[in-house]
């Protein structure tokens, strides 16, 4: 199964949260993270990889801005009007509280400098945060497992 976590951006929280799932990363590893922040990815709007889980389920992540609940509306219904296995694809909006702090990622402009103050707010957020995203790889497992 393809397991897709979205968020405002598929490169902050979403992506920490993919490799805290993944056993990948700790707390303290968000700083050294390949990848972490990276808005040209973010922006290409093509799912990105992170790994497979001790399943053997293929984990995701995606960007979809303010459109979380619609995006995941719109992939389940077209897994049923195109007669898809529906256990074939797990979308799973990752919320975070004071997204709207990750809005800045796309309003300020992609000069290397101000990117790294969003990248630093979007760290700021995922430490503040650390426990509350902990306790969603469980729900995901229990997502996953139930699904």
């Amino acid at each position: 199964m393809k397991v897709l976590l979205i968020g405002n951006t598929g490169v902050h929280h979403v992506f920490f949260v993919a490799h805290m799932f993944l056993g990948t990363i700790d707390k303290e590893d968000i700083f050294n993270l390949s990848s972490f922040g990276d808005l040209s990815i973010d922006k290409t709007g093509y799912p990105i990889y992170i790994g497979v889980d001790d399943n053997g389920n293929e984990i995701y992540t995606l960007g979809v801005r303010n459109d979380k609940d619609l995006v995941k509306k719109s992939l389940d219904d077209l897994l049923e009007i195109f007669s898809l296995d529906k256990r074939e694809l797990l979308v799973l909006p990752i919320p975070i509280k004071g997204e709207w702090f990750l809005k800045i990622a796309y309003i300020i402009p992609s000069s290397r400098s101000l990117n790294l103050i969003s990248n630093l707010i979007a760290k700021i957020l995922i430490k503040w945060q650390y426990q509350d995203l902990n306790n969603l790889i469980d729900k995901i497992r229990d997502k996953i497992n139930n699904y």
